[in-house]
């Protein structure tokens, strides 16, 4: 089921609670990153972090 409208305050734990996303947060924490930077340090592919961050 899709649901539309404005993202709510559940929808950002969601984000938070997956495992890849905190560290993708933690990593960007730090300042801008590339995405290839990011996927070195992660154990799934460049096409994952990609599909992950958006």
């Amino acid at each position: 089921m899709t649901r539309s409208g404005p993202p709510t305050i559940d929808d950002a734990f969601g984000v938070i609670a997956h495992p890849l996303r905190r560290q993708l947060i933690e990593r960007l924490a730090g300042g801008e990153s590339r995405v290839t930077e990011l996927a070195e340090r992660l154990p799934v592919s460049r096409p994952a972090v990609s599909s992950t961050s958006g």
